[in-house]
């Protein structure tokens, strides 16, 4: 049947896209591993932290966002004429952890700006919260035009499940962008005994 737009999959399948979306995942990871973790200094600060059931969520949030990155790499270096079934469950993984995480970071910035009152958490948390409406209805659609696509095999439909699978990893994106938000004049360093964070002079006005 006639299709226009390849999956994402199909597309940095052939070299040489292979070999830049493997660069360009692998040069990126390493800084959204220490983002991870500086979401988890980020939380320290809040009253909330004080809940057993805030600090669990904390947690689950960034052990998620380890997990989702992870699978991210998986599926990058391991591809679908490589390892078929291996290539499957890292995208599954990929996909359960990135809303799982998109979830409970939603709700923990909800949190955050009944205690905080913060004008940047709002803003941050408006933006997660239509990145993720949005991711979720393009992710349902993707699997409509995908089910479709399988079972009647109609022309342009895998087009319509390319194109919105594109959405999906954007939208995404998009929600790990609002980082820029949060961490506002914020540095992080690494010395021996592990990560830290510290404010600027001007990030503590805001």
């Amino acid at each position: 049947v006639v299709n226009y737009f390849p999956s994402i999959s199909a597309a940095v399948d052939k070299s040489p896209e292979k070999y830049i979306w493997r660069i360009a995942i692998g040069l990126h990871s390493f800084q959204r591993y220490l983002i991870a973790f500086a979401y988890y200094h980020f939380y320290q600060d809040s009253l909330l932290v004080a809940a057993s059931f805030f600090r669990s969520l904390v947690k689950f949030a960034v052990a998620v966002n380890l997990l989702e990155i992870t699978s991210l790499i998986l599926l990058t270096y391991v591809s679908s004429t490589d390892n078929y079934e291996f290539h499957k469950w890292s995208f599954i993984g990929f996909i359960l952890f990135s809303f799982m995480f998109m979830v409970t970071t939603s709700y923990l910035f909800l949190k955050l700006g009944r205690i905080k009152q913060s004008k940047k958490n709002y803003f941050s948390l408006r933006q997660k919260m239509i990145f993720l409406t949005l991711k979720l209805m393009f992710f349902f659609l993707t699997m409509y035009f995908f089910v479709r696509h399988n079972k009647n095999c109609e022309p342009g439909i895998y087009s319509l499940f390319a194109l919105c699978e594109y959405a999906v990893v954007t939208l995404n994106i998009l929600f790990h962008g609002t980082a820029l938000i949060d961490f506002r004049g914020v540095y992080i360093e690494i010395p021996i005994n592990g990560i830290q964070c510290s404010t600027s002079k001007h990030a503590q006005n805001i």
